[in-house]
């Protein structure tokens, strides 16, 4: 009814889509992007930005990377670089690194997605020193990099390096707002494994 009355607040018709796409309704959530993208330019845009990542939500992710390629290379991605990561994503899932690393390349640093973005790239980086150059480039208030570069240094079987790693969280002028419990862990593991049993 609230559609009738507002036939340009494409907003509703997009939350009308995501409500059917999480009751499993995804043929009701195709149909209802689908009139959305017959209002003009700007409603396709959104119609074909909301299909492409509930296409990557039901795991078809060569058809939400074609919706949302689309996109990309008409200019459309918001300042989030929400459509980049979800590109990104497909493309991985695709086994095309390479082109995700391109794309997640492209999310600009203010953006809300910019650290998720720079994590993902580097999980897929050709080397450890590659990872960690991305990893390190981070400001060093993102807890998650810490993790990051603790478990790297783990999974290289060089545990004074990943204690090393877990010092700044320590810092009270880090500006860290709280502690990851997944830090804690590994640092005990790498104290214990450097033979620090009593910092373990």
């Amino acid at each position: 009814k609230a559609i009738e009355l507002q036939p340009q607040n494409y907003s509703l018709q997009v939350a009308l889509a995501r409500t059917l796409d999480l009751q499993q309704r995804c043929p009701e959530a195709l149909d209802t992007l689908r009139k959305l993208e017959e209002a003009g330019p700007a409603a396709a845009s959104q119609a074909q930005l909301q299909r492409g990542l509930m296409l990557a939500r039901w795991g078809l992710y060569g058809q939400s990377a074609d919706s949302l390629t689309k996109l990309a290379n008409a200019g459309f991605g918001g300042s989030s670089g929400g459509l980049q990561l979800v590109l990104g994503q497909d493309l991985i899932q695709m086994g095309d690194s390479s082109q995700a690393a391109e794309v997640l390349k492209q999310v600009p640093s203010y953006a809300a997605d910019y650290i998720r973005a720079q994590l993902l790239l580097a999980s897929i980086a050709p080397t450890d020193d590659a990872r960690l150059k991305i990893i390190r480039a981070l400001p060093r208030n993102i807890e998650q990099a810490f993790v990051e570069e603790m478990g790297l240094q783990m999974r290289r079987g060089q545990p004074t390096e990943a204690v090393k790693a877990f010092l700044p969280l320590l810092d009270p002028n880090a500006k860290i707002k709280s502690l990851p419990p997944s830090a804690a862990l590994l640092a005990a593991q790498a104290m214990f494994e450097s033979g620090d049993k009593a910092g373990a």
